[in-house]
């Protein structure tokens, strides 16, 4: 017999109250809004050095197929896989993730996934340095699905703060890694 120390198995001898998570969002929530977004991305060829002639014309076809998604929102996934030029996302029914408004997009794409109401699309084409876009607000982060995240965090966070604690972390990350190497 013998007991596998791993960081994470030590994170489970940290007290954390079921409350603690919940202060926790509450209290960072606001700062930090988080929503699934999805989106048809119709690129510039040449980034925003793209000329306005080729941007009026992009803009048309875009215009166009907002006018489609608009006509039949439920197929957004569809029209994803279908028409948009990111095909990282398109894979995948446009989606971008979880988007967090913190600057990590550009301030235009950010603005119309957080002013469109879950499960909408935004009325307008979104125009950023890369292209047209047209956005699908999909749903906001909740309480239960941070909670996993937020208790990782939360634990991390009382790991650095004890020292003694952190120090015997420390050493079990660097044993688990000798061995794992």
């Amino acid at each position: 017999e013998y007991l596998l120390l791993t960081p994470k198995w030590m994170m489970t001898k940290v007290p954390l109250q079921e409350q603690e998570v919940r202060n926790y969002f509450d209290n960072n929530h606001a700062d930090s809004p988080k929503r699934m977004v999805s989106h048809i991305a119709f690129a510039f060829p040449d980034g925003a050095q793209t000329d306005e002639v080729t941007k009026a014309s992009i803009f048309q076809q875009a215009f166009a197929i907002l006018k489609e998604v608009k006509a039949a929102p439920e197929n957004f996934e569809i029209f994803a896989g279908k028409y948009s030029q990111d095909k990282s996302t398109a894979q995948f029914g446009g989606s971008l993730g979880l988007l967090e408004k913190n600057g990590q997009y550009q301030k235009s794409l950010e603005e119309a996934a957080f002013n469109t109401p879950p499960g909408k699309i935004y009325p307008q084409l979104v125009v950023t340095d890369d292209g047209y876009h047209i956005i699908k607000a999909d749903k906001e982060t909740d309480f239960n699905s941070e909670k996993s995240n937020l208790k990782s965090k939360i634990l991390e966070q009382k790991i650095q703060k004890d020292k003694h604690l952190h120090l015997k972390y420390q050493m079990l990350a660097s044993a688990v890694q000798k061995s794992v190497t």
